[in-house]
């Protein structure tokens, strides 16, 4: 029963990019924070059963490793997050797809489900992945059109989820140093 508290989280994730584009209320601005916090709480509760795979904990942790790096690291942090009207990032990982978090949270919660090998890991798996992917494509079709100056031009050149040769080709230049 737990597990619906991370699908509430999701949630808040909604209502705090709407609230960017419409009310500006500030008690909704802390639905981000409040609605990662119910996703982390609510596996890390999950975490207390037995790992039956601990090959699976590695992956999570990979998972995780990037998804912090994806969300916090990889982005320019004051376009990204202080500045009133933002800039869109199209450098690194943001080059590959326009949602890279996707992949990363998937990985993490399909290590989880390996480590753990449990009914409900498999439902949280399908059911944040899922709740994820919903987000990610309201947050591209409706909110990031309206809050990212240059959204429409990035759309063009940078696939949605799945990355095309010449995204891979802009990602590992960037890494090379060949901006």
């Amino acid at each position: 029963m737990i597990k619906y508290l991370g699908i509430l989280g999701f949630c808040l994730f909604f209502i705090y990019d709407y609230n960017q584009i419409r009310w500006n209320n500030i008690i909704l601005k802390k639905f981000f924070l409040i609605g990662s916090s119910l996703i982390g709480i609510t596996t890390i509760y999950y975490c207390i059963m037995p790992i039956k795979n601990i090959f699976g904990i590695m992956i999570a942790l990979v998972g995780l490793a990037s998804t912090i790096y994806v969300l916090f690291f990889a982005l320019d942090f004051k376009d990204t997050y202080i500045n009133d009207k933002f800039k869109v990032y199209d450098k690194g990982v943001y080059s590959l797809c326009r949602h890279p978090g996707f992949w990363t949270l998937l990985i993490m919660y399909l290590g989880l489900l390996i480590a753990f090998q449990d009914k409900e890991w498999l439902w949280i798996t399908i059911l944040y992945n899922l709740s994820n992917y919903i987000y990610i494509v309201f947050q591209d079709k409706y909110i990031f059109m309206i809050i990212f100056d240059d959204y429409y031009k990035y759309k063009t050149y940078v696939p949605f989820l799945i990355p095309t040769f010449a995204s891979i080709n802009s990602c590992l230049n960037y890494f090379r140093g060949r901006k």
